[in-house]
């Protein structure tokens, strides 16, 4: 496929490449060389030493670079190169299958049911006008079998969110961090919301087995027993409580004084 034009869009970041029939959208940033504001795309055009099969831009630095329109047919998942490239695939492993099997092609073709001339034509990978069902028909007959998988992108999608969360719920609380935590809540001025927050804190300490520290239960047990303390530091008190190495009852047994 030759290309007829080509232009470099510095606002939307992308060259627009164009063949004899369709249009397509290649953007900067699958470039090798890529423009940026202080060295734009200075010149593109179809590369004649190609065949115009690619297109070379050079930057205002003098840079260039080149890139064959297979890339830009890839990248937009032309139906067309999808096909191109799966007759391809499927003609290397026919030639793959017909080496080690020892045949001979005239005795493929016998078996094939087809001409000689023909079957060379199914074994040219530069042939992609080929009938997909002869392909098959002639892996099938060397020994390859051909697994077609198709995928839903929107559920690929929703898979990718669902690791993206779960790895957000395993954050774990550096010890730094914990630390600072513990000695929020052993200072005696210190406001509701700050122990809410650090009783929070120390309950993500070594996530996913959650344990809180020797200092941070006595801090919290001694939260606990404040009767100046609100409920919501005591219930992050208890939070962080209830993580000491895993079990409540390794504190000892602490009882909630009523205001």
């Amino acid at each position: 496929m030759k290309i007829t034009a080509v232009e470099a869009s510095g606002r939307k970041k992308v060259f627009v490449v164009r063949t004899r029939s369709t249009e397509y959208a290649f953007p900067f940033a699958k470039l090798r060389l890529h423009p940026t504001k202080e060295d734009p795309v200075a010149e593109v055009f179809p590369d004649p030493e190609l065949g115009k099969e690619a297109f070379t831009y050079r930057l205002l630095s003098g840079a260039e670079d080149t890139v064959h329109v297979d890339a830009v047919r890839e990248f937009a998942r032309d139906p067309n190169y999808l096909h191109e490239l799966f007759v391809h695939q499927l003609t290397v492993e026919a030639l793959k299958g017909l080496e080690e099997s020892g045949l001979g092609k005239r005795q493929v073709s016998r078996q094939l049911g087809t001409s000689a001339s023909q079957l060379y034509r199914l074994l040219d990978p530069d042939n992609r006008k080929k009938s997909i069902g002869q392909m098959l028909a002639l892996l099938h007959l060397l020994d390859r079998d051909v697994s077609l998988v198709v995928t839903d992108r929107k559920s690929e999608s929703s898979s990718t969110k669902s690791r993206m969360r779960s790895m957000a719920h395993k954050r774990v609380t550096g010890r730094k961090a914990a630390s600072s935590a513990s000695k929020t809540l052993q200072k005696k001025g210190t406001s509701m919301k700050s122990k809410s927050a650090a009783g929070s804190t120390l309950s993500q300490r070594k996530a996913p087995k959650k344990t809180t520290g020797k200092k941070a239960a006595s801090a919290a047990s001694k939260t606990l027993r404040d009767r100046r303390t609100s409920e919501t530091s005591k219930s992050a008190a208890g939070s962080t409580l209830s993580q000491r190495h895993g079990k409540t009852k390794s504190t000892g047994k602490v009882k909630s004084s009523k205001k």
